[in-house]
């Protein structure tokens, strides 16, 4: 090949899968420097990781193309003064040597239209003929020019530059940062518009950084610093370190749509950093960037910010942040913001030197109160955004409205705690809020299932808690009374017990109470006196008329009460009786009540006490008994008893009046123990002692001639005794 001039060996690759090309030219022989004869070299769009050093020989090269290889280390082209052609950009070439004058790849004053390509390469210093030294430095081949990746220089002797690297402590600031975003899993689609190779993150190699993906560097009083970090939809993942203070002349630092979830508070030692946006930080669907650093209102060189598009909560503070112009919090869950410039900075032009709009954005969905300068509330209540959202108060403190008092807090807390909030069919973010509570970690009660907050008399309240049908379970705390700002309270379809607490009468706010379909019972809280009050729902629970007659003609007024209809008192039963009958009774509550006793559904006439007693018994008598209870006050309510069916029992009637009277009990009325007498020789097998409700409640066996009824309670009760020559029933008297 002596005489060859022109070889290419561009795209080298087989297809064994359609449209998924294998590259097999990785490596050249060290005999490729003996075709000295060569004039063009085409080596573009392989895998090659090296060049053998032979090709320093290949004097006559003119055009010469590695593009698109994976080509590390040195490069010496310091024999070749005839090249007019050199493209070697996308590769990893740490050190370049070139010999002729930059004229001659082209003088088009457009230096992407002429014939030399350096950028994303590795490269800190090309080195170049003295006498062309001064040509090179005033040439377009440069970053502007798209020719060379940041922070190259040219030098005729590179092993001169001692001002082309950075200082260590921003190159482990790098690293560090680097490791803690999991940089080994960075994207880095180098097809896009950044220049430069990947990072590396090994201190002793030090390379320019001003290559790397997304590092710019700039010389600031004789010394190389990094000054912008763009990483945008890069995969980063984790935590901004505390290093990243280190980069004490960073200006930009972008990191948009990523997963970090953490930034350090040393970042507010970065005393020249003027943007910082790190909008969108998600991994896998989830929003993981929180909170941010108290310590960036200390950042006063800040003239744009952007954290919209996070679950970023709490309050935030950028009252220090006198130079912003360019501002973006929006659809956060941030409560509260301060800011410090008037909204005349934020004008809608465009800032040419650094290329954003100065605007603002700040809309957030619990966001209620924004601080500003005093001197500037008017200009903000002007602006289109005030207007657009009139609920957002503007003032110099807005503590109150960040929010809500500690005693609303407590209620929600007691509601949780005695309502088994952790089976609640839905608890979003009450555990986690409360957590948080225990930790003095800013909260948000707006967030948690079922609460709404506004801002109401110069505070933050809650106004709404709607928990209806959500598995609520338990009695009702005290402590629910404090929400004197509460509106709407929905509690309806669950499975509350016990008593309504007093203190809801204390919800002087009160709009609509919704309770119905649950297990309550006892006095309803007086709501008389919440002139607000519209709406009450109580239905379907366990109240009785004398748990809201005295309100009852109060509640008519409102524009809704339900009420009807409640549970039946009492428990199913089957009694038995004999021919001395029994009594039955219903207890309901309520000065004004009315009674109708139902037998087989059917009315009773005359039955229209609580009491119903019927004597001389006998199998006619036999039927499911209930009463129906209705109130002269309380109208259309009628609370029924439970059904007791009644049977006639032939052995509790008396057959032997001899037998009978053989029996002499004493003394009677009793107190504790009654002595039995008989004038028959008769066995006592057992005695049974009934209520009058027909309900067995003691049976004594071994019967001498004595039984101790302590135990019962004060009333009339009968003795069924069963002996050996038949039954005979006695009445007694406990006191």
């Amino acid at each position: 090949f002596t005489n060859l001039k022109e070889l290419k060996l561009q795209y080298q690759n087989t297809s064994p899968v359609r449209y998924q090309p294998t590259y097999t030219l990785a490596s050249l022989p060290d005999e490729i420097g003996n075709i000295t004869s060569l004039e063009k070299l085409y080596l573009n769009n392989n895998t090659l990781t090296a060049l053998p050093s032979t090709i320093t020989n290949l004097s006559n090269l003119e055009y010469f193309n590695i593009q698109n290889n994976k080509i590390s280390g040195v490069l010496n082209l310091g024999n070749s003064e005839v090249l007019k052609d050199f493209r070697a950009d996308y590769n990893n070439i740490s050190e370049l040597k070139i010999a002729v004058a930059p004229t001659i790849f082209g003088t088009n004053t457009n230096a992407s239209g002429n014939r030399l390509r350096l950028k994303r390469n590795a490269l800190g210093c090309v080195e170049v003929p003295s006498d062309e030294l001064v040509a090179w430095k005033l040439s377009n081949y440069n970053q502007e020019g798209g020719i060379l990746d940041n922070g190259v220089v040219y030098s005729d002797n590179c092993s001169a530059v001692t001002t082309n690297s950075i200082p260590d402590i921003e190159r482990e600031a790098l690293i560090a940062f680097y490791n803690n975003t999991k940089g080994a899993n960075w994207k880095n689609d180098l097809t896009t518009s950044y220049n430069g190779v990947t990072w590396v993150n090994d201190i002793l190699k030090k390379r320019n950084v001003g290559a790397w993906y997304g590092v710019t560097t700039a010389i600031i009083n004789g010394q190389k610093h990094v000054t912008k970090i763009e990483l945008n939809s890069n995969q980063l993942a984790g935590k901004i370190p505390s290093e990243i203070k280190n980069l004490t002349q960073l200006k930009e630092l972008e990191v948009n749509s990523n997963g970090i979830s953490e930034i350090s508070k040393d970042i507010g030692e970065l005393n020249n950093l003027e943007q910082l946006t790190m909008s969108s930080q998600i991994i896998n669907s989830e929003y993981v960037l929180k909170e941010i650093p108290t310590e960036l209102n200390n950042i006063t060189s800040l003239k744009r910010l952007v954290i919209n598009g996070n679950i970023i909560e709490g309050n935030l503070d950028f009252s220090n942040l006198v130079n912003l112009e360019s501002l973006n919090v929006s659809y956060n869950q941030i409560t509260g913001l301060k800011i410090g410039v008037s909204p005349n900075v934020f004008d809608g032009s465009r800032n040419v030197e650094s290329n954003y709009y100065k605007n603002h954005s700040l809309y957030n969905t619990y966001l209620n109160c924004i601080g500003v300068p005093q001197n500037t509330i008017s200009d903000w209540e002007a602006t289109d955004f005030a207007i657009r959202y009139p609920n957002i108060v503007w003032g110099q403190d807005c503590t109150a409205y960040n929010n809500v008092p500690s005693t609303e807090l407590q209620a929600l807390k007691d509601m949780y705690n005695n309502l088994e909030g952790t089976n609640w069919t839905s608890n979003t973010n009450w555990e986690s809020g409360l957590a948080k509570v225990e930790n003095n970690i800013p909260y948000n009660v707006t967030k948690w299932h079922g609460v709404t907050t506004k801002i109401v008399d110069g505070g933050k309240h809650i106004t709404q808690i709607n928990l209806g049908n959500n598995n609520l379970k338990g009695t009702v705390s005290s402590s629910l009374g404090n929400l004197s700002k509460l509106e709407s309270l929905y509690l309806s379809s669950n499975d509350l017990t016990g008593v309504l607490p007093s203190e809801l009468s204390n919800l002087s706010s009160l709009i609509r109470g919704y309770f119905q379909d649950n297990s309550l019972s006892g006095d309803v809280p007086d709501f008389t006196g919440i002139t607000s009050l519209k709406t009450l729902y109580i239905s379907n629970n366990s109240f009785q008329f004398g748990d809201f007659e005295d309100e009852f003609n109060n509640y008519q007024n409102l524009e809704s009460f339900s009420y009807s209809p409640q549970s039946k008192v009492g428990a199913e039963e089957e009694k038995t009786f004999g021919d001395s009958g029994f009594t039955l009774e219903v207890d309901v509550n309520g000065a004004n009540n009315e009674y109708q006793w139902y037998r087989y559904g059917s009315p009773i006439n005359g039955a229209t006490n609580k009491t119903l007693e019927i004597t001389n018994a006998t199998a006619a008598d036999n039927g499911y008994y209930y009463c129906k209870v209705t109130n002269k006050i309380v109208s259309n309510l009628i609370i029924q008893s439970e059904k007791i069916t009644m049977t006639y029992d032939t052995s509790l009637s008396v057959e032997d009046e001899n037998l009978v009277n053989s029996f002499k009990l004493y003394p009677n009325p009793v107190e504790d123990v009654i002595f039995i007498k008989k004038s028959l020789d008769s066995k006592i097998n057992k005695i049974e002692i009934y209520n009058l409700l027909g309900k067995k409640v003691k049976v004594i066996r071994n019967v001498n001639s004595s039984i101790n009824v302590t135990q019962l309670s004060k009333g009339v009760y009968l003795l069924k005794i069963d002996t050996d020559k038949g039954l005979a029933t006695k009445r007694i008297i406990k006191k």
